[in-house]
């Protein structure tokens, strides 16, 4: 460690030593390489000067030694062809100068005006040869500056110190205006020797003019581009830094290397010992982490039993060892019945201690040798080794008997029961995946016979379990394909013959078998979870049917839409609904969701919460079926509902059964003290009509006025009612 440190410190100083060094050279040849650009800028451009002079005044000649008839023509022809072509000429008076001894050319800087101008003076004769005048030629420093074809520079007169005013060469270097009237003042003085612009990537340099007294000047500003500056001469350099830092750090790496060596040596010895040591530790603790896992891995983490990994594969053990020792094996598939009403009411909590007790009472029916295993949240599958028919039998009624025995849970008595099926190893299957799938199939049958009973898997039971996947894989097409279609069922005020709403009704139209009635396939999607997506579909079709009916004016009243307790115990129902009202644009009060009785008595205390988050968005609720659940009436006052809908049982037997009229008037009584709505239906008959307008119920619904519709049917019926009104 020591040694590290020390070679870190070595390693840090030199590169410290050898930046700085580097950094000095190599800043110094940059600048020698900028300084002599810079020199190179203002010879060129004073070289070009002196020859554009020369230009104009040949110019000048050829113009004053052109016959006077032909000057026009000549002058013409130096403006177009010259580099000059914007050369102003004039004639002077033989008396206002002398004849020039020679050309002249100046500079002339103009203070009180933003230019400069080039001129040559010659002496000019008319055909006779006699000297008549003096040509003076003017060319300004602004075109002239336009035809400085020296590549990679450009050239910017800077006419007072303020450089309020100025001449340029934009054509190379755009931004050379920017660059320098942004330029700091302090700047502006570094510019006889040169300066780098990083930003405009540029070299400048300044180059002074004089006027053509001497007297005063005016500040050119050459320019190059960064890119165009040959610099070959540092990367040669850098090469040169490079290889001897190289050298430098092998060398001082060797000696780190050689003082290590020396050191390592005394100290592997200790640190391979205590590494033995250390490992020989870690061994047990991996050993003790392996049996964790491989538990974990094996085991249900609630009540510590096999979990479905583990089963399967002792089982398939067991199944390959039957084939050599012969004996029977039997599967028994066990599922608490209405478990989840236990958590719905007294909570998870209560809900894993009640699985942990109920696996602590299976593995009391079972021999040592036979396999308890818990596969899903209250499903348990036992594996009886060993078996004969009635060994299993006895097994299974034993469970059904220790069962029966209610368990003390945080002083609550809970008492539950069983839906049981078993399968045998040969008879109803020879490998795990068959003897689990046939024994859970006969649970299911046992639960659709009646709870805490079992049945014995048979082969008729396999095409009832292919038949369910059927049915499930054709709803999930179904709901996909829009193949689930709503028909409406008007509801009347028997006074007014009034429309006061609608009842959306879902009926399943195949292609093969044509409308398929809710009876033969909702009770399955209860059973199923499928309710869940059937309910939301219904909401949202009932809803854009509606809104479609009222922007062609047609008079509807609320839509009602039943909503199945699973639905509405979904967690985010409310927040769906909400979302849904606002997506859709719907208003709530033409909105009435249905909820039967039977159900909401399920977790009567869950559905009134929920039933008051509904109700605070505006939305209508109605108890269908009622009458036909249990304790309605203790919790018919809290529960937050608008509508009582008396069951089609109590109305076929009006008004001749006695307990059917006296029902009917207790149901309609107690609404009106509540100040709530009744309706009946399946009203079919005017006898049944008629008891009911007598009794105060007025509000109707079924076959005596109109059938569920398709909504087209339907629209014409709603027409024809508001037609009449």
């Amino acid at each position: 460690m020591r040694i590290t440190l020390v070679g870190g410190i070595l390693l840090s100083i030199v590169g410290s030593i050898g930046y700085i060094y580097s950094s000095r050279v190599l800043d110094e040849i940059r600048d020698g390489i900028y300084l002599q650009t810079a020199r190179e800028l203002s010879s060129n451009f004073e070289e070009s000067i002196k020859s554009k002079k020369k230009e104009l005044a040949v110019a000048t000649v050829i113009m004053a030694q052109s016959p006077f008839q032909n000057r026009e023509r000549v002058s013409l022809s130096l403006k177009k062809y010259s580099l000059f072509n914007n050369i102003n000429f004039s004639y002077l008076p033989k008396t206002t100068l002398k004849p020039p001894k020679s050309i002249q050319d100046t500079i002339t800087f103009y203070k009180n005006r933003p230019y400069i101008t080039i001129t040559s003076v010659a002496p000019a004769y008319n055909a006779k040869g006699k000297y008549t005048s003096n040509l003076v030629a003017k060319a300004n420093f602004n075109a002239f500056s336009f035809h400085f074809d020296i590549k990679d520079y450009s050239a910017m007169a800077i006419v007072d110190k303020n450089k309020s005013r100025y001449l340029s060469n934009p054509f190379y270097f755009s931004n050379l205006f920017e660059t320098i009237n942004t330029m700091p003042r302090e700047k502006m003085a570094d510019l006889e020797r040169y300066v780098v612009d990083e930003k405009s990537g540029l070299l400048l340099r300044a180059f002074e003019l004089k006027n053509i007294h001497s007297t005063d000047k005016v500040k050119i500003i050459l320019a190059k581009n960064l890119r165009d500056i040959d610099l070959s001469s540092i990367d040669k350099e850098i090469e040169k830094i490079v290889l001897i830092a190289a050298l430098l750090f092998l060398l001082l790496m060797l000696l780190l290397y050689k003082v290590f060596i020396t050191n390592y040596s005394k100290s592997v010895g200790d640190y391979y010992k205590e590494l033995l040591e250390d490992l020989a530790e870690k061994d047990l603790e991996i050993q003790r982490q392996a049996d964790v896992i491989k538990f974990i891995a094996m085991n249900d983490p609630l009540t510590g039993l096999d979990n479905k990994v583990s089963l399967v594969n002792k089982l398939d053990n067991i199944i390959s060892d039957t084939q050599i020792n012969e004996y029977q094996v039997g599967i028994v598939f066990l599922d608490l019945d209405r478990f989840k009403k236990i958590n719905d009411v007294y909570g998870h909590y209560i809900g894993d201690l009640l699985l942990k007790k109920v696996a602590d009472r299976l593995k009391e029916c079972v021999h040592k040798n036979d396999i308890v295993a818990r596969i899903s949240g209250d499903e348990f599958v036992i594996v009886e080794t060993n078996m004969t028919d009635y060994s299993n039998i006895n097994l299974i009624e034993k469970i059904i008997f220790i069962m029966k025995k209610p368990f003390y849970i945080k002083d609550k008595d809970i008492h539950i029961t069983f839906s049981i099926g078993r399968s045998i190893l040969g008879q109803d299957g020879n490998d795990v995946d068959s003897l689990l799938k046939n024994a859970e199939t006969a649970m299911y049958i046992s639960k659709d016979m009646g709870l805490n009973n079992y049945v014995s898997y048979d082969t008729s039971m396999g095409k009832m379990s292919q038949k369910r996947l059927e049915l499930d894989r054709n709803i999930r097409s179904a709901l996909k394909n829009q193949e689930l279609v709503a028909y409406y069922q008007p509801k009347i005020n028997a006074i007014t013959n009034e429309v006061i709403g609608l009842e959306a009704l879902i009926r399943w139209k195949d292609a093969k078998k044509g409308i398929i009635y809710p009876g033969e396939f909702i009770p399955f999607c209860e059973e199923s979870d499928l309710i869940i997506d059937i309910d939301e579909y219904m909401l949202i079709h009932a809803m854009r049917q509606l809104l479609m009916w009222h922007r062609e004016g047609v008079k509807t009243g609320k839509v009602s839409v039943n909503i199945s307790t699973k639905k509405l115990e979904k967690g985010d129902f409310v927040a769906e609904l909400k979302h849904l009202l606002l997506s859709e644009n719907f208003d709530p009060a033409y909105l009435e969701v249905e909820i039967l009785e039977s159900q909401v008595m399920n977790n009567p205390k869950r559905s009134i919460e929920i039933l008051r988050q509904v109700k605070e968005l505006g939305v209508s609720i109605s108890i269908d079926d009622f009458g036909t659940g249990y304790s309605s009436l203790s919790y018919l006052k809290e529960l937050p509902v608008d509508k009582i809908k008396i069951d089609r049982s109590f109305i076929i037997d009006l008004p001749y059964n006695k307990d059917a009229v006296s029902i009917v008037r207790t149901i309609i009584a107690l609404a009106r003290n509540l100040r709530l709505e009744t309706i009946a239906e399946g009203v079919e008959t005017q006898e049944q009509l008629d008891f009911l307008i007598d009794e105060g119920c007025v509000n109707i619904q079924g076959y005596y006025f109109s059938k569920p519709l398709s909504a087209v049917i339907c629209k014409d019926f709603l027409l024809s009612k508001n037609a009449k009104r």
